[in-house]
């Protein structure tokens, strides 16, 4: 009876493993420090499936980053350049951006997205960290998972 048992639960096990199924996620992750507030969003699809009986598996995702000043507006006068990274375990992005004049604070809203197929995803548990540099400062932070 044991035998038997056990060999109706490895049936079932691989079954289940031969199954076609598709996951849909998203992950956003938020932070910021005294000067900056920044989120990021990654949203897609895994599927996996049984295809002439070999297992497989693609993704495809989309993501996006955004950073914004939230400090003191009048510090901004001698702003000439600001320039940020972000770094996650599926890759991550950074951006220098100089200014003529003094920026005001919708200058130092920053966003940048990308898309994927088949390619590496963040990880639903892992923090990311930003870091700005502007006219000798700088700001180094963490953004974590959120509510979805």
């Amino acid at each position: 009876m044991k035998k038997l048992i056990l060999v109706l639960s490895v049936i079932t096990l691989l079954a289940a493993c031969s199954a076609d199924a598709s996951i849909n996620f998203r992950y956003m992750f938020a932070g910021n420090s005294d000067n900056w507030e920044a989120e990021y969003i990654e949203s897609g699809k895994k599927v996996f499936e049984n295809i002439n009986g070999k297992n497989t598996y693609s993704s495809e995702s989309a993501d996006e980053f955004i950073l914004k000043y939230i400090g003191n507006e009048d510090e901004l006068k001698s702003v000439k350049k600001v320039e940020y990274s972000y770094k996650t375990s599926a890759g991550g992005g950074s951006e220098i951006r100089n200014f003529d004049k003094a920026p005001n604070k919708s200058d130092l809203i920053f966003k940048s997205d990308g898309s994927s197929v088949n390619g590496a995803n963040v990880s639903g548990n892992e923090n990311i960290q930003v870091i700005v540099k502007w006219d000798g400062k700088e700001e180094t932070f963490e953004l974590k998972k959120g509510e979805n």
